[in-house]
């Protein structure tokens, strides 16, 4: 099965058994990517917003720090930042293994979100990674 033009289940199965690869990480790949028995707990992404808020389908790029913005300039949220998680079946549900947060404010643009959390993006991803090769999550 392939996903979206993306690999397919049993060609993810086949390279990461071949390989002994032990973790894949998407580092904000767009494409839903299949989890199998094989893979599931070993696949992570990381989005640019505080999951669960401001994920799922097409909530990628300046979508998701528009969307912050509009939240913020309404009073619901003066926070954004990063998530990493497990990829499961659905876009952005996984488990978070770990967030980094930076304010926002309805005065900022999208520019302005993404240049901060993308600052976060680059301090989260490596922590998480290393805290699931160490063993402890940060």
């Amino acid at each position: 099965m392939v996903c979206d033009g993306g690999i397919g289940s049993d060609e993810l199965d086949r390279v990461c058994g071949e390989y002994g690869i032990d973790w894949v990480i998407l580092a904000g790949y767009l494409k839903l990517v299949p989890i199998t028995d094989r893979v599931r707990g070993k696949v992570i992404n990381i989005h640019p917003a505080l999951l669960p808020n401001f994920g799922g389908p097409g909530m990628h790029g300046l979508r998701v720090h528009r969307a912050v913005v509009e939240a913020a300039k309404h009073g619901k949220i003066s926070e954004s930042g990063c998530t990493v998680h497990f990829a499961d079946e659905e876009f952005d549900k996984g488990t978070i293994i770990e967030q980094r947060r930076c304010p926002v404010s309805g005065d900022d643009s999208p520019e302005d979100v993404a240049a901060r959390v993308f600052a976060l993006e680059q301090l989260c991803l490596p922590s998480a990674i290393q805290g699931l090769i160490t063993g402890s999550p940060r």
